[in-house]
């Protein structure tokens, strides 16, 4: 039993990264990349600093902090549509009763711009006229192989990119004619069914921010870990420990875990996450940029 200990200990040595960090009264300072602590800075550990040792989260303890996420989120979206006190129901009807009406549907717009976009594509794909399309895209593949070697006078080229173009063009007035017919049905109704619909899409942004907030903290506090090797005991008793400390502190422990947190892309992308962060264009302005390739749309 004891050499199987120490076998599993030498197994996950062999992949081992961590960084020491040490506070002071100067602030924090970190050391250097999968060193040992008396390696790890030019100087000894003195009797007025704290060390700590930052490593990547385990992968269990990774999948520790997704559950607490997708919890936070769905937390927030329940008080949204069930506490009319709550944060999250407070907040996001603050920012929307301040919307002029015309604002108010353009905001509306931009959670269906995605649909839409795929809409007219589809559409202009069932015409006729475009039932060569994949030849057209093995057509652009085959030029853009081609590199540096490619001659834009080339005539096969040139048809190539007009038919292209042509098929742009269709998508974006067909896009047009969608955010207009969607629009106009979006007038036709009351402010109040309006700003439900408002609602609801801004709920999710919220809802998605707290999944990340919790995300983060939990892959930080998992991260911290007592300075004496193995550094398998986690530094803070819980989350909130963490989250009692300086912002100094708390900012140092960040910068440090972020060399190895890399897991929060698939957060964003897992089943319990959604885009973190709005549009900053204008609903209008983001839908008439339509690609001009099936394959680029879908990208």
């Amino acid at each position: 039993m004891a050499r199987n200990i120490d076998a599993r200990r030498k197994l996950s040595d062999l992949y081992r990264r961590g960084v020491y960090v040490r506070f002071g009264p100067e602030g924090g300072r970190v050391g250097r990349l999968d060193k040992p602590s008396a390696e790890a800075f030019d100087d000894p550990l003195r009797d007025d600093e704290v060390e700590v040792y930052v490593c990547p989260p385990s992968p269990l303890q990774r999948q520790q902090a997704l559950s607490d996420a997708q919890a936070a989120r769905a937390k927030a979206l329940i008080r949204l549509k069930r506490d009319h006190d709550s944060e999250e129901y407070l907040t996001t009807m603050a920012f929307i009763v301040q919307m002029s009406d015309s604002t108010l549907t353009d905001y509306i717009l931009e959670a269906t711009a995605e649909d839409r976009r795929q809409e007219a594509v589809r559409d202009v794909l069932a015409l006729e006229e475009w039932a060569d399309m994949v030849d057209l895209q093995d057509a652009m593949r085959t030029f853009d192989e081609l590199g540096d070697d490619l001659d834009e006078n080339d005539p096969d080229y040139v048809a190539v990119m007009k038919r292209d173009a042509e098929y742009g063009n269709q998508v974006h007035k067909r896009l047009r004619e969608l955010i207009e017919s969607e629009r106009e049905g979006l007038n036709m109704q009351s402010r109040d069914v309006r700003e439900r619909k408002a609602l609801e899409k801004r709920g999710e942004l919220v809802a998605n921010q707290r999944f990340m907030e919790a995300y983060q903290l939990s892959m930080t506090w998992h991260a911290v870990r007592v300075p004496e090797p193995p550094n398998t005991a986690l530094f803070f008793e819980n989350p909130r420990q963490f989250q009692e400390q300086p912002d100094e502190v708390q900012q140092a422990l960040r910068d440090a875990s972020v060399l190895f947190i890399t897991e929060e892309g698939e957060a964003k992308n897992s089943p319990g996450a959604a885009s973190g962060s709005e549009q900053s264009e204008p609903p209008e302005a983001q839908e008439i940029s339509a690609a001009s390739t099936p394959e680029a749309a879908t990208a």
